[in-house]
């Protein structure tokens, strides 16, 4: 996805109660120097029920960002997420 922003949509995912899972996110318009936002758009789990994510970048690079997801509910997180994502140069 080589766009200044956009959406990311992700895979269910299962991420334990208290803690994270890093995934790559290429695009050709993130820099070393970049700065990459994300936020949650939508979430299908339950919130609660289904944990509770957040979401932040964990580094930049030429290319490509990793995006972390991180669960901090008690249960694990079953749902799939919409990521809003913007690039700042």
């Amino acid at each position: 996805m080589n766009k200044y922003s956009g959406v990311i949509t992700t895979a269910t995912g299962t991420t334990v109660a208290n803690g994270c899972e890093g995934f790559p996110f290429s695009n050709n318009k993130i820099e070393s120097t970049s700065i990459v936002q994300v936020s949650i758009m939508s979430y299908s789990g339950t919130y609660g029920t289904n944990g509770i994510p957040t979401v932040a970048i964990s580094a930049t690079g030429d290319g490509s960002a990793t995006v972390q997801i991180c669960n901090g509910g008690t249960g694990n997180l079953n749902g799939v997420l919409k990521i809003a994502f913007l690039v700042l140069k």
